[in-house]
């Protein structure tokens, strides 16, 4: 009598346990909502209003900042000590944050330092570069999102720029359905992300008659886990374009399942400061369509890797193997 009582206590107690996981299961609640409109019928009229006093420091549930269709020239900063933030615009058509600044570590329309942060339905612009005409030589690297938070998600977004649109500085990222635009190393920095479903925009032909480069990846070392995935996307635009060059020793970039419609230069790739050493840099092709996609006169030392290593990088654990994006608002 006593071993089923006992039996049944334990039983009772796993079910509860089981119980309780299924009910933590999905995307985390809204604790809190607040609206941005700059006409003043939110509760502020900027973003930045919004969370330097709508969010208190040290967040542990997720804000959700409502922004009302419009321009908005404003710098916006997420700091370290407010996490768990969403910002979601009414569509990447209808709301924009525009910035003019060509300082890449403290100049971006958005810079976001704190990790658990999302953003939906929203372009983020960085104009500086839009205004001085071809083969100036003034122009600069200016950023339109700079990402150096751990657990980042936007879907949706708009990210526009010319030279340096995305500073995917470091942590784990996910795009999902995102807009890309710009000419000269847009997609650069040491983050472990993957861009799925993109569509990305080389706008080359801005620069003349010199060729752009979508990403330059920084991994410099054979032991960390970063490295750029673009997984199911579209890559558009006018003239010619490398696929990346190496920005660290141990670059890693990786196309998989992408339509390249885009003017790729034969070689596809680009050495860089790393010439010499090409054997530490993992560029992979795999599984890509369209004109770009000829691999046929890539440069000679483009990675040929095992379909189960290309698995391992295009799969989602690469960024998610810890869950968390299931847990940040959709």
């Amino acid at each position: 009598m006593w071993f089923l009582r006992s039996l049944a206590f334990v039983i009772f107690m796993v079910s509860c346990f089981m119980i309780g996981e299924l009910s933590n299961a999905g995307p985390s609640p809204i604790s809190k909502k607040i609206t941005v409109s700059p006409s003043g019928d939110g509760d502020f009229r900027t973003i930045t209003e919004a969370i330097e006093q709508g969010v208190p420091q040290n967040n542990n549930n997720w804000i959700q900042i409502l922004v009302m269709p419009g321009i908005y020239n404003e710098e916006v900063k997420v700091p370290r000590d407010k996490p768990f933030i969403i910002i979601e615009g009414t569509g990447k058509d209808k709301t924009f944050v525009n910035w003019n600044g060509n300082i890449v570590f403290s100049d971006a329309s958005i810079q976001v330092l704190a990790s658990n942060f999302a953003a939906k339905q929203i372009t983020f612009k960085n104009t500086y570069n839009h205004a001085i005409e071809k083969n100036d030589f003034e122009r600069k690297p200016a950023v339109a999102a700079s990402i150096e938070g751990d657990k980042i998600f936007f879907s949706d977004c708009g990210f526009i720029g010319v030279q340096d649109t995305i500073f995917d500085y470091s942590g784990r990222h996910y795009f999902q359905n995102c807009y890309i635009e710009g000419a000269v190393d847009f997609i650069f920095g040491n983050g472990q992300s993957i861009y799925e479903g993109c569509n990305i925009n080389v706008t080359a032909g801005l620069t003349g008659a010199t060729p752009g480069y979508l990403t330059a990846q920084r991994r410099d070392k054979p032991d960390e886990s970063t490295g750029f995935v673009f997984k199911s996307c579209n890559i558009l635009g006018t003239g010619p374009t490398y696929l990346g060059r190496a920005y660290g020793t141990y670059s890693r970039v990786i196309y998989y399942k992408c339509d390249i419609s885009v003017s790729v230069v034969p070689e596809g790739w680009d050495a860089w400061e790393s010439k010499g050493k090409e054997n530490t840099i993992t560029y992979v092709e795999s599984g890509n369509t369209g004109p770009g996609s000829d691999t046929s006169k890539r440069v000679p030392w483009i990675n040929k890797l095992s379909d189960d290593e290309v698995q391992k990088l295009v799969s989602m654990s690469f960024i998610d193997a810890d869950g968390w994006l299931e847990g940040t608002p959709k």
